[in-house]
């Protein structure tokens, strides 16, 4: 599992890198950042896997742990502005 400091990190220096390259954060993008697959980032922005909600107790191959879902789930959330 990745370790929270590490992916806040991670996530601040691709969403840095978007907003200084003008495009959008995308799937890829942020799969390719963390080393996981576009899926999970999708599954984890949706906070659920295959239509099923995520448990509270992870599976030992699970990438992010429940309690950083938020993080990822901010980056693609709807703005109002």
């Amino acid at each position: 599992m990745i370790d929270s400091t590490k992916l806040t990190e991670i996530v601040t220096e691709y969403i840095n890198k978007c907003e200084t390259d003008n495009h959008k954060p995308t799937y890829k993008g942020l799969s390719n950042a963390l080393e996981i697959s576009p899926q999970t980032i999708a599954n984890v922005a949706a906070g659920s896997y295959n239509g099923k909600p995520y448990t509270k107790h992870p599976h030992a191959t699970r990438c992010i742990d429940n309690k950083d879902f938020e993080i990822i789930q901010a980056i693609y959330a709807p703005r109002t502005e």
